[in-house]
């Protein structure tokens, strides 16, 4: 109800909204009281009266009347000053409710009550300092469900004021997501910008609807338009080219040792907590660790065993508690857990996999104790594989810090860059297990021709190659699992002189050929890549000469070994692979090696190397070959004037 409005007393004319000052006889309500409130919050900020530097009344009044209110005092938190501006408004129509600037206090300082939860005082301090920014909830619209875990909420929402699109996570409340809050709070504003890391914007209030007493919290975050690494790679998995998921994984490595720059373990390293925008990897939810869960799901729940494998097995365990619920432990985690965590992702970058998805949950824990590790999938470059296999050694002593991970990715990703053409086969890019990559800026590039009749075994000499440097020695090669980089069928003699056919197939190369006999395994020429020391090797397989097809594809096949030399700089060696006890050489075979001399330069002769397959049975000699070869040599050198050795 209306009242009377108050006489001017002296020392009262401050607090007095205008409508007061101009007409004695108006009458005074509920918004005449907000408008002293206001010049009251502005009192308590300033610690002085109101226009206390004037001279006299009159001043004062016109000075109000003409609009004009007390300068905000320095340092005031911005939404204090927001909040009594609107409270002494000109109008009264806009001044708040009562109730509107009660919530909004609770809102911006719930630290003068002292019986807040000391997660809440911590946060209200930082907004306080300036090191965390505070939105009110009703500046985001347009909520859309992303994510629902189990402790947290993720909605895809609008901020009102720019159209911007932030990921707005809210936590469920208990004393497990207060230490998280706090947990990723401290990690998010103790860490600088990074391009790689979800950045954190602020805070959000959420009152409880049943106790007005009940603060929940939500993170203004950056929003990820390609969802989770996991998702992603799912969806992807075809489309993906080896140099993209490298990049993938070189952005992954980069995130974590901007954290251990900053002397934070993630300790919660996993596809699903890695997001991608647009085609940039953000890390998320790096304040997580250290964390204990109990739940109430079975000790195969997905809830915990769907991370165990991304777990440093030297730090996990699990335990019941006294209700029959299972409690996980994480202890003892440090910077080479994350290197743990890093190796697994790496392996599922590669595969588009969950690891040990067909496992049995139950044992899983207890058989990846006991070194299970998941397989490198088919067609993973060797130099890759080994980068992971570093990373998820049983023994933290053994995996390599953060930064000798990123310098093993990047050199890799150079090597490729630069020494890889168009028509290398990145899969077959090759490094010694044996052998750690190395910086290497000024590699030596071996490149060899490799010829040889139908059936002369070039694409079994390439696999024997390949599997001489993945292995250590042969005891290795017999008990580990051979790499088969191109589908090849040979005959072995046992030791009771019974020819066995041997057949090896790879799956990714549609032009290799086993079946057809008379025809060469090799279709169209590839290039295979070795990675050895300082060395890169760049063998160049060719299709067989002497098709049974005729001719023509012959003719066809040395057009195409032509045309794949001319992109190389220059040729180190040519290596041309005989039969035994061949007692005439092909046509043409003799037509095709003269011809090729023809279009190299003359020193190409000095770098020609003939070397002789299949020679069990000859007891490793060349046989009735070396006759035969001696004689067309001798012959070359009559018509050519040219010496082959």
């Amino acid at each position: 109800m209306k009242k009377q409005c108050l006489v001017m007393l002296a020392g009262m004319i401050e607090y007095l909204e205008p409508q007061c000052l101009r007409d004695q006889r108006y009458k005074c309500d509920e918004m005449s009281d907000i408008y002293s409130l206001g010049v009251i919050f502005w009192e308590i900020s300033s610690g002085r009266p109101p226009f206390c530097n004037f001279e006299n009344r009159m001043a004062i009044i016109m000075h109000i009347l003409n609009g004009n209110r007390e300068t905000p005092v320095e340092n005031t938190p911005d939404d204090y000053v927001k909040l009594y501006q609107r409270c002494w408004d000109q109008e009264p129509e806009k001044r708040p409710e009562i109730k509107a600037v009660l919530e909004e206090l609770n809102m911006q300082f719930p630290l003068i009550d002292d019986q807040k939860a000391p997660y809440e005082k911590w946060i209200e301090t930082k907004i306080i300092e300036g090191r965390i920014n505070k939105y009110n909830i009703d500046e985001f619209e347009d909520y859309k469900l992303i994510n629902n875990g189990t402790s947290n909420k993720v909605y895809r929402v609008r901020f009102k004021n720019t159209n911007n699109i932030y990921a707005l996570k809210l936590f469920k409340k208990n004393d497990y997501t207060n230490k998280e809050i706090i947990n990723e709070l401290e990690c998010m504003i103790s860490v600088e910008s990074h391009e790689n890391i979800i950045k954190f914007h602020g805070i959000t209030y959420i009152m409880n609807k049943m106790d007005a007493n009940v603060i929940e919290y939500g993170l203004i975050l950056e929003y990820a338009d390609n969802g989770t690494l996991r998702n992603y790679l799912h969806k992807n998995l075809t489309k993906i080219e080896w140099g993209f998921k490298i990049q993938f994984a070189i952005q992954l490595v980069e995130a974590v040792k901007w954290l251990h720059t900053h002397n934070i373990v993630h300790g919660h390293l996993h596809p699903n907590n890695i997001l991608i925008h647009g085609e940039i990897l953000k890390l998320a939810d790096f304040g997580l660790s250290q964390r204990v869960i109990e739940t109430s799901m079975s000790p195969t729940s997905s809830e915990i065993f769907g991370i165990i494998p991304y777990i440093d097995p030297q730090c996990f365990r699990i335990e019941p508690n006294k209700n029959g619920n299972f409690r996980r432990y994480r202890e003892n985690e440090n910077e080479k857990s994350d290197i743990y965590s890093v190796g697994v992702i790496l392996w599922e970058i590669s595969s588009g996999r969950q690891p040990f998805e067909n496992e049995d949950p139950a044992r899983l824990l207890a058989r990846i104790r006991n070194g299970l590790r998941e397989e490198p999938t088919a067609n993973t470059p060797h130099a890759y594989v080994t980068i992971y296999k570093r990373c998820w050694q049983s023994m933290q002593y053994d995996r390599p810090s953060i930064e000798d991970l990123a310098k093993a990715l990047k050199d890799f990703k150079d090597f490729i860059d630069r020494y890889i053409t168009a028509n290398d086969k990145i899969s077959h890019i090759s490094t010694p297990y044996r052998e750690k990559i190395i910086s290497t800026p000024h590699m030596e590039e071996i490149n060899i021709l490799l010829l040889g009749e139908v059936g002369s075994g070039k694409s079994t000499f390439i696999n024997a190659f390949a599997n001489y440097f993945k292995f250590n020695s042969l005891d290795d090669a017999i008990s580990g699992e051979i790499d088969v980089l191109i589908s090849s069928t040979f005959t072995i003699t046992n030791e009771d002189y019974e020819t066995k056919t041997i057949t090896v197939v790879c799956d990714e190369d549609e032009h290799d050929m086993v079946d057809n006999v008379g025809e060469s395994s090799t279709q169209v020429c590839g290039v295979y890549v070795f990675h050895a020391g300082n060395s890169v090797i760049r063998l160049i397989d060719t299709p067989g000469i002497g098709d049974t097809r005729g001719i023509e594809y012959d003719k066809k096949n040395f057009e195409n070994i032509l045309q794949n030399i001319s992109q190389h700089k220059y040729l180190n060696g040519i290596c041309i692979l005989l039969k035994p006890n061949n007692s005439r050489l092909n046509i043409t075979f003799k037509f095709c090696i003269q011809e090729l001399l023809s279009h190299l330069h003359k020193s190409a002769k000095d770098n020609i190397v003939f070397c002789f397959t299949n020679t069990r049975g000859t007891f490793f000699r060349p046989g009735d070959t070396l006759p035969v070869l001696k004689r067309e040599l001798w012959e070359l050198k009559k018509k050519s004037n040219s010496i082959l050795k």
